[in-house]
């Protein structure tokens, strides 16, 4: 009678085989798995750099507009009341603090209908030629209505720092035209040390003014 037949059929299968298997399955597994993570951190590198670059765009095409508005009202105030708003030799700092009677301050009282056209302090109640809502501001300091009261305020530009300011800064100035800026994205813009004795050329030439971008010049 035949003796039954064993599951092994007599022989003991080694396992070894099956084991170097799994390991080779495994270790192809990772390095699919190490490929698709590089991949996945390439793709996520280029769309940050696509979308930095994008947002860049779009504050200078901001900040664009925003000069050109600016400028038009400056235009308006020239010719309502003669002549642009002077600031001597007063300081413009794009991080500084708000203040009245710095460039961004004289330029912001000036349009907001608070500020004459003088070298000086002239204050005064008129109709303001811009549109405040359509601008970043640097404090919530308005001009109140019927009086003359200044505000320490000034027009941020779309990297949240101050527009700079200048006209007929000391007896040297020549230019026929303020000079209406932002630092640009570095934040950073190099003015005459003496403004008293700048003809209002626009500053150039250093790596801090590189980047900045201008309204209109002389």
């Amino acid at each position: 009678m035949d003796r039954p037949l064993s599951s092994h059929n007599g022989l003991r299968r080694a396992s070894w085989p099956c084991s170097a298997r799994a390991r080779r399955v495994s270790a192809f597994t990772l390095i699919e798995v190490l490929t698709v993570i590089a991949l996945v951190g390439l793709l996520v590198a280029i769309a940050f750099t696509a979308t930095g670059g994008a947002t860049e765009r779009a504050h200078r095409a901001r900040c664009r507009s925003d000069l050109a508005v600016l400028a038009h009202a400056l235009e308006t105030y020239r010719t309502t009341f003669g002549d642009y708003p002077q600031t001597a030799a007063a300081a413009n700092d794009p991080a500084g603090v708000a203040a009245l009677d710095d460039g961004p301050g004289i330029l912001f009282n000036a349009l907001t209908g608070r500020r004459g056209p003088g070298a000086t302090l002239v204050p005064m109640v008129a109709r303001s030629t811009v549109t405040l809502s359509a601008f970043a501001l640097q404090s919530g300091d308005l001009p109140a209505a019927g009086t003359s009261a200044q505000s320490a305020n000034a027009f941020l530009d779309p990297w949240g720092r101050r527009y700079l300011y200048c006209y007929k800064t000391g007896p040297a100035w020549t230019a026929h035209t303020p000079l209406l800026f932002s630092a640009g994205p570095d934040g950073m813009a190099e003015l005459p040390a003496d403004p008293a004795t700048w003809d209002g050329t626009p500053p150039s030439g250093t790596a801090a003014n590189a980047d900045n971008l201008l309204a209109f010049g002389p």
